[in-house]
């Protein structure tokens, strides 16, 4: 009997997209609406997918997702809470309260968003994060 060759398929996930963690007390739904006036997004909640489900530590979770197109640019944003029904998104980020995630992020959009963000007063602080380093990136595979 003849073996047939095996053959493996590798993938590497895609992460062609850019993070901005934001430390802010508000509610997601409250700053929603001021990165929606501040930063003249549309971010809306899914009326079909009100919440988005994540696994976390393998364990079932459910973050709101807000998510805007911006067509000039053809700019994806998504913006959700790092404290979800299972847990933290992003464990090693806890004392991150909510994440802005573009896609796809030129380096002049990201510098552009962090000022704008930084000037809001409701916001304590915004920073970029380099997505490879984070030990728990795989959370952000749900877009």
């Amino acid at each position: 009997m003849r073996q047939l060759a095996k053959k493996v398929l590798s993938a590497e996930p895609d992460f062609g997209f850019s993070l901005i963690a934001i430390i802010c007390s508000l509610k997601d739904y409250r700053l929603a609406h001021f990165l929606n006036k501040d930063l003249e997004l549309c971010l809306t909640r899914s009326p079909y997918y009100p919440e988005y489900k994540v696994a976390v530590k393998e364990v079932d979770g459910y973050i709101s997702l807000f998510s805007a197109f911006v067509e000039e640019s053809e700019t994806e944003y998504y913006f959700f809470s790092n404290k979800g029904s299972a847990g933290p998104v992003i464990p090693e980020m806890r004392d991150v309260d909510h994440f802005l995630l573009v896609v796809p992020a030129s380096e002049r959009l990201v510098h552009e968003l962090l000022f704008q963000l930084c000037k809001m007063e409701r916001i304590e602080a915004a920073f970029n994060l380099e997505v490879l380093r984070l030990k728990s990136r795989e959370n952000l595979l749900f877009f």
